[in-house]
């Protein structure tokens, strides 16, 4: 590693090219404690008969198409520009990591989510403590990077954009906080998301994604972060490593975006909404109440989240 070295972490996606088997599904990992869970995830892993696939090979869908035009368009910046991955269900790993397939996330609610609490305190530290475990194991290659700690203890004068959503910084936020210490310059840690409320230091760090940024860039919102990220190498260059340009980039582009329009959405009777409930569990479409109601929302209609949530354990006879 060398001064100019800029390091680009993405996060992973849920969706693999290669189909995933049962075992290496994070749901079918039984119990509740972030560590046992953890040591039987990785005997799992270890003992994967499936070929490892390159990572940039792994991953499909919206937003892995945009990480890999974010990845072409680093590799042409006129600096050591290295591509990072931060994955659930292997840590932090080099771009060209060879994994088996898996399907394990930070998002909450999800069937393959590290947390399986409801409470959000707990939850982040649960998130946290997976991050923690898996920063320890040696991961997919022996001898590599482990960590945003290890990355930037090694080469404190680098400079680090994390391209992540909110579910993934709570997981790495003792990392990221470290890391901020470890660099010579705190200008040099950027954090692009979006709808992430993070104390100090953490919150200077942060450089803001909006939705109306859609206007301009277009594309689905799960893809934004990196289509914002994208974009901004494409104009910047090697200054996207400096967090005050960054900051500088995101505000006048996102000055030229329209706002995006207040979604109208139908309501619907209890009944109703108790149908369509009963009919997406019954073609499979979610696993969860959270992600049945985003579904929901998605489709135009509108229920509040405590309303839905009550109907939801009606028809799946769930306890509160």
């Amino acid at each position: 590693m060398n001064d100019a070295t800029l390091h680009i972490v993405v996060t992973c996606t849920n969706r693999k090219r290669k189909p995933v088997r049962r075992s290496l599904h994070l749901r079918n990992v039984p119990g509740e404690d972030v560590e046992a869970r953890h040591r039987e995830w990785l005997n799992r892993l270890r003992s994967e008969p499936s070929q490892a696939v390159p990572a940039p090979e792994l991953y499909c869908g919206d937003h892995w198409f945009v990480v890999r035009d974010l990845a072409e368009k680093a590799n042409r910046l006129h600096c050591a520009a290295t591509m990072w991955i931060a994955s659930a269900g292997y840590g932090l790993v080099p771009w060209e990591s060879g994994l088996v397939p898996y399907a394990a996330t930070f998002s909450p609610g999800h069937p393959d989510s590290v947390s399986r609490s409801s409470d959000p305190i707990r939850r982040k530290q649960d998130q946290e403590d997976w991050w923690r475990l898996m920063s320890r194991w040696e991961g997919p290659t022996s001898g590599k990077v482990r960590s945003l700690t290890e990355l930037t203890h090694k080469n404190p004068q680098a400079r680090v954009l994390v391209v992540a959503s909110p579910a993934y910084i709570r997981a790495m936020h003792s990392d990221l906080l470290q890391a901020t210490t470890n660099l010579l310059n705190p200008d040099a840690l950027s954090i692009l998301s979006g709808g992430l409320d993070a104390p100090e230091p953490l919150k200077s760090a942060i450089v803001p994604c909006e939705a109306r940024a859609r206007d301009l860039l277009g594309g689905a919102l799960t893809s934004l972060n990196v289509r914002f990220a994208a974009r901004a190498v494409e104009e910047l260059g090697v200054s996207v490593g400096s967090r005050q340009s960054l900051a500088t980039w995101a505000k006048g582009f996102l000055n030229e975006c329209r706002p995006m329009p207040m979604p109208r959405r139908q309501k619907m009777t209890d009944d109703e909404v108790r149908d369509y409930v009963r009919k997406a569990l019954s073609k499979g479409e979610a696993a969860s109440c959270t992600l049945l109601h985003r579904a929901y929302r998605r489709s135009g209609w509108a229920c509040e989240q405590s309303r839905f949530r009550n109907i939801y354990r009606q028809v799946t006879g769930e306890r509160p």
